[in-house]
């Protein structure tokens, strides 16, 4: 008895929860402004996601928004933690990144949602203004503090608007 009680429990957690998800992605979009604040909306040609392995998967013409930054990609997937927040991402493929006045690019990004950091992999660049950075892998942290670049690295650095200095990569 107790066994079919936990099956049923599971179907049901399970069906709220792809309901939630239903709604979240095809609804958010059309919610008042102060609701859209809070929300994260994915967008893309198809999505997989299984519970049982915790992840989901979102392939073509990928679009994640939020209210600080936006993301685009050929693929992204998403790895849950085993209350069922995201704690990992990866995009691949034409990754795009626009973050207040920062904007990435690169063929591959990881986010750790724990640490707040950022890895851009495959001619990865970060721009902030005019100022530019190239290197082999770039990473930066998402509360804008710092910012590392390893393998060749080239920073472009112009004067600010009024002539009075170097301008800053990360605007902080």
């Amino acid at each position: 008895m107790r066994a079919k009680y936990l099956c049923n429990t599971f179907k049901k957690s399970l069906s709220g929860m792809l309901l939630y998800l239903f709604i979240t992605l095809s609804l958010s979009a059309q919610l008042p402004k102060e609701f859209n604040e809070e929300v994260t909306v994915i967008t893309s040609d198809k999505l997989v996601y299984d519970f049982k392995n915790k992840f989901a998967l979102f392939e073509g013409n990928v679009v994640v928004e939020d209210i600080s930054f936006r993301l685009t990609s050929d693929k992204l997937h998403v790895i849950f933690n085993e209350a069922g927040d995201v704690k990992f991402i990866k995009a691949t493929g034409q990754v795009y990144i626009q973050q207040d006045e920062k904007n990435a690019r690169s063929e591959q990004a990881t986010y750790d949602l724990v640490s707040g950091e950022i890895v851009l992999t495959g001619e990865p660049q970060l721009q902030r203004g005019r100022n530019l950075l190239f290197a082999e892998l770039i990473k930066f942290w998402r509360d804008g503090e710092r910012l590392e670049s390893e393998g060749k690295s080239r920073l472009i650095v112009f004067p600010d608007e009024d002539g009075a200095g170097a301008g800053s990569l990360l605007g902080n």
